[in-house]
């Protein structure tokens, strides 16, 4: 990250709704020169125009004459993949990072009340899961609209995966166990040796 001197000036900006990386550099002054050769460089890297979200964050270093040095933009829903542009020889230079998520083992179990997706909430957990539970998993066999009864249980094994600490998205399901008195099924994560 640029450490920024008295020579330089740090503009730090989070992109707000019906926002752009374009809007947001005008507003904070950056030439229009200068949001050429940068859009330029990022180009390459990052669709900015379908890419950018609301709420992604940027950094963006300049010198004395207002010619960018650094910059680097994050996005909100994939921190895990920023864009840095760094100065070169004269040239800005763009790539883009794949840092690696940290994988941790989660086991929740669950009772049913009422359905699935309020006791999978329950457990602090996201649509995405009951999604993927209901649809992807299990829903060839349970029907979750008509099969589940009050006392029910549901366990499952999955991966969540992490950025320095910060939840990103979920991984793999292991492993997932329903036991109801209509129907009772067990689903395990399997990968074909020949793909």
């Amino acid at each position: 990250t640029p450490a920024g001197t008295a020579s330089t000036q740090i503009i730090a900006d989070t992109l707000r709704r019906h926002d752009s990386i374009y809007l947001s550099l005008k507003r904070n002054g950056v030439s229009e020169y200068q949001i050429a050769r940068l859009t330029q460089a990022l180009e390459k890297v990052f669709k900015s125009k379908s890419e950018s979200k609301p709420e992604d964050h940027y950094t963006l270093e300049t010198d004395t004459s207002g010619a960018i040095q650094y910059f680097e933009y994050t996005p909100h829903l994939a921190p895990q993949r920023p864009v840095l542009i760094e100065r070169q020889d004269g040239q800005l230079t763009a790539r883009r990072l794949d840092l690696p998520l940290e994988k941790k083992i989660a086991v929740i179990e669950a009772r049913i009340e009422d359905n699935l997706y309020n006791a999978i909430h329950a457990m602090g957990e996201s649509d995405y899961l009951i999604d993927k539970l209901a649809d992807d998993i299990f829903g060839a066999v349970i029907d979750f609209h008509k099969n589940p009864r009050q006392g029910d249980r549901i366990g499952i094994v999955f991966e969540k995966l992490y950025l320095q600490g910060r939840f990103i998205h979920y991984g793999r399901v292991l492993m997932a166990n329903y036991e109801g008195r209509q129907v009772s099924q067990l689903a395990v994560h399997y990968e074909d040796p020949q793909g």
